[in-house]
């Protein structure tokens, strides 16, 4: 049956993360995040790299309504629980939600997604699978570049961002490419 509950993973994978470690005062998310990341084993991180290579998206894109923004995410799809269980260990900072497409589909298995798309987490944790990454190399490389332009001090989005947004599109579109 399901680990889950919601999005919040249940109790004993998180008192497993705590037992273990001592987790100190960090001035800011994007610190605590690139600490958790360091800790990564190098095994850890190229397996890590490779599910995002084979069963992950890195997707940006722009919306705009009462105000223009940008959201960055990186998502990781499957139907086995062990396998979000290992990434909540190693990650705390993923977030898991159910797709139960049973409605459509009568014998399908409930697909977890794995969803990371907080800005302070997703540039440390790039730049430690980086090495390691094949096929979404380019993707990620483009993502990295626009979370540093908004740590140097870019606060204001320009249209170059928007652009870079758009971009991922293209990389991410389905199907033969002309």
């Amino acid at each position: 049956m399901s680990d889950y509950c919601g999005t919040r993973p249940i109790d004993r994978i998180w008192q497993k993360r705590r037992k273990g470690e001592r987790m100190e005062k960090f001035v800011n998310a994007y610190e605590k995040s690139k600490f958790i990341c360091n800790k990564l084993t190098i095994g850890d991180r190229a397996y890590l790299a490779g599910i995002i290579d084979g069963e992950g998206c890195i997707s940006c894109f722009s919306y705009s309504g009462k105000h223009r923004a940008i959201v960055k995410r990186i998502d990781i799809a499957n139907t086995n629980h062990i396998l979000m269980d290992w990434i909540i260990l190693k990650i705390p900072f993923f977030s898991v939600r159910i797709k139960n497409s049973s409605k459509y589909h009568i014998n399908a298995k409930p697909c977890y997604h794995a969803v990371l798309d907080r800005t302070t987490c997703i540039l440390p944790l790039l730049e430690s699978i980086y090495p390691f990454m094949v096929l979404k190399r380019t993707q990620a490389e483009m993502m990295m570049a626009l979370c540093r332009r908004r740590w140097n001090g870019n606060h204001y989005l320009t249209q170059k961002d928007f652009d870079m947004a758009d971009s991922f599109r293209n990389l991410n579109k389905k199907g033969l490419k002309p």
